[in-house]
């Protein structure tokens, strides 16, 4: 059983909705930060290093500022840390 209730698809199928803009955008801005990143530190790092509390992100993760909208922020640390600028 795949979990899928019929009812909610057959309603899908009938009343589509488009994908909400911010949504639609995040999985670009993500693996545009990822691509950035990998470039900037260690591959095996960007995956911590995406999940860990920032503090030049106001202490918020990498992620949670790319799902608030503010994927620029993140491209921004980016580029400083590859120009040697950490504080």
């Amino acid at each position: 059983m795949s979990g899928t209730n019929p009812r909610g698809v057959a309603r899908r199928r009938t009343q589509p909705t488009a994908p909400h803009p911010e949504t639609e955008e995040q999985p670009q801005e993500l693996q545009a930060a990822i691509d950035l990143a990998r470039t900037v530190i260690s591959d095996d790092a960007v995956r911590p290093w995406l999940q860990s509390p920032n503090p030049n992100l106001g202490d918020r993760t990498p992620l949670d500022v790319i799902a608030s909208g503010e994927h620029q922020r993140v491209v921004d640390l980016l580029h400083a840390l590859a120009e040697g600028v950490t504080s």
